[in-house]
């Protein structure tokens, strides 16, 4: 399972990608444009029109104001890798996978 589904050869794929698996939001339509600029600034092939650091980015999606709450960030990484969770649990009877909601 691949941990980035959105990873995908040329930008315009990756774009592409993005939109499919995007969940509706209630945030206006410029917000969205927004925080497509964002990401595809930090896709640039060109390193030099890229973020410098992540630092910097992390700034351009706070500018957005679309943040996602500690339980959404969990909830979605449990949806994301939940077959490598489970076969952990199945090896390490210690480890508690999470529970999707």
């Amino acid at each position: 399972m691949n941990p980035f589904p959105f990873t995908r050869a040329a930008k315009l794929e990756t774009q592409k990608g993005m939109r499919k698996s995007r969940k509706v939001c209630q945030k206006s339509s410029l917000t969205l444009l927004a925080l497509d600029a964002v990401v595809l600034f930090g896709l640039a092939r060109d390193r030099s029109q890229r973020f410098t650091t992540a630092r910097q980015m992390a700034q351009a999606l706070d500018a957005t104001g679309l943040s996602a709450s500690a339980r959404e960030i969990g909830q979605w990484l449990c949806e994301l890798c939940r077959d490598s969770l489970e076969e952990r649990a199945q090896r390490d009877k210690t480890f508690r996978p999470c529970v999707p909601e």
